[in-house]
Formats: C-alpha cells, sequence, structure tokens
C-alpha cells in the first residue's frame, strides 16, 4: 500500500503486530472504497507527576469513518460541464478509492489521478522554476 496520511502515522505510532496492521488496513481500504476518509484513534498513559515525560506506549484505539462530502452544486457543475464537451478530470491527495467513489457519486465517470503521480513528473521543473526566480 502506497498511502502516506495521518491514519497511517498513527498506526505506526502505536507498533501494532503485522496481522493487526494488515486488519486496520483493510478496514481503511473498505472506507475508502466507499468514498469514506478513515480516523485512527489512540491514546497514551502519562503520568500525572510527569505530564512532562515522554508517558507510556501509544496504544491503537479505533479507527473511524469520516465522510467528507463534496459541494452540494458539484454534481451540476459536473453534468454542465460534461454536457458542453469539457473532459473533466480530479486530480486528488486522498486515496484513488475515496476519489473514484466520489466521482461515480457525481457522475463524472472515472478520470481520476493522483496528485503525487502528475506532480512527480513535474518536481524537478519546479523546483528549477522556483530557484531561478529567487
Amino acid at each position: 500500500m502506497n498511502v502516506e496520511s495521518f491514519s497511517v502515522q498513527i498506526i505506526d505510532l502505536c507498533n501494532l503486530r503485522e496481522d493487526a496492521r494488515k486488519r486496520v488496513h483493510g478496514i481503511i481500504d473498505k472506507f475508502a472504497d466507499r468514498g469514506l476518509r478513515a480516523l485512527a484513534v489512540a491514546r497514551q498513559e502519562v503520568p500525572e507527576a510527569a505530564k512532562e515525560s515522554a508517558g507510556g506506549p501509544w496504544q491503537f484505539v479505533a479507527v473511524l469513518p469520516l465522510f467528507d462530502p463534496p459541494r452540494h452544486d458539484s454534481a451540476e457543475t459536473i453534468r454542465r460541464a460534461l454536457n458542453l464537451g469539457v473532459n473533466v478530470k480530479m486530480i486528488t491527495g486522498d486515496q484513488l478509492a475515496i476519489a473514484k467513489e466520489t466521482g461515480r457519486r457525481l457522475g463524472m465517470g472515472t478520470n481520476m489521478y493522483p496528485s503525487s503521480t502528475l506532480l512527480a513528473d513535474k518536481k524537478d521543473d519546479l523546483a528549477g522554476g522556483l530557484r531561478s526566480t529567487s
């Protein structure tokens, strides 16, 4: 899996066994297939007298689904653009599965692209452009 998110970082903090890690990633993937983001929750005990200490190990608590709906007028805007012959594409920083489900709900097809793949080709060009303007 090539997904870097806050949930993945939280899971990494908890040092889960490999089987538990796979189960949690499976849950995150199932949420994404339904167009839902995932929020991992963990807890850490810090003794009252030692609030400045590093505390105990992080304990994984749960992964929660979050629905981040598109704007209320998105489907209509996309429909109008498609009717005008515009080739509508979505560039996303989310998991591609989330984008595909959102696109399906909005009636825009499967023109989905992860921002990382589009920007990877241009990273050197962008960095060079920034250097030349400074």
